[in-house]
């Protein structure tokens, strides 16, 4: 399991935790149903458990966790339906914050972006799913931090919640998809293509969306 989160807006030990779960669950690691401590989450962390109290709260409200009467906290199941209605509100609100990330990106940004696709593209070779995932929620949210809209970026989190990433495992073909709409992605960010970044985040949604139904049939 992770040590720690990457993301590069953590400030308080509440966002360090939250950051942590939120990539244990779309990676995989903490799989859906699984039950999440939180005196155990505050031990690996190495902080108090108050922070970490905070953070299951706020996961619980975005839809990662669910509180079960006399179970405790788990990770939510995901629900098959509502598939659609996600698919059109990432490709809205994410092409948003693409779009905006490309007009902000700075060259230090660009670098760290290119290091995170070079990453992700060498999991995807190694045939890795889970550090794959976790890359990819790297890269996604790293577009999202540098395009300064916290709200936005809020929301998208929590429609994160609600896409079953681990049924794009075993469909052929995905992880090596996603390597070339990353790198369109990519390359429309360092052109500060605003126009372009939107439309290979749409195109990068469509895509996971028709691969995700394979998945799930």
């Amino acid at each position: 399991m992770l040590d720690a989160p990457a993301a590069p807006d953590v400030i308080t030990k509440k966002q360090y935790a939250a950051e942590w779960l939120r990539e244990m669950i779309v990676s995989g690691d903490l799989e859906p149903g699984r039950r999440v401590r939180q005196q155990e989450v505050a031990d690996r962390l190495g902080i108090s458990a108050t922070p970490v109290r905070e953070a299951i709260l706020q996961l619980e409200t975005e839809g990662y966790l669910v509180s079960v009467a006399h179970v405790g906290v788990k990770v939510a199941e995901l629900a098959q339906d509502h598939h659609d209605e996600v698919m059109e509100l990432r490709t809205l609100l994410e092409g948003l914050l693409a779009s905006t990330a490309a007009q902000r990106i700075t060259d230090a940004q660009i670098v760290k972006l290119d290091r995170l696709h070079l990453a992700f593209t060498q999991a995807v070779k190694r045939a890795d799913a889970r550090e794959a995932r976790r890359l990819n929620y790297h890269l996604h949210g790293f577009i999202w931090e540098t395009a300064g809209r916290a709200v936005t970026r809020q929301v998208v989190q929590g429609l994160w919640a609600r896409v079953p990433w681990h049924s794009l495992d075993d469909v052929a073909g995905r992880g090596r998809q996603s390597v070339v709409e990353h790198a369109e992605l990519v390359e429309a960010l360092r052109n500060r293509d605003p126009d372009g970044a939107r439309r290979a985040t749409e195109r990068h949604i469509a895509s996971s969306h028709a691969y995700l139904m394979k998945g799930t049939q």
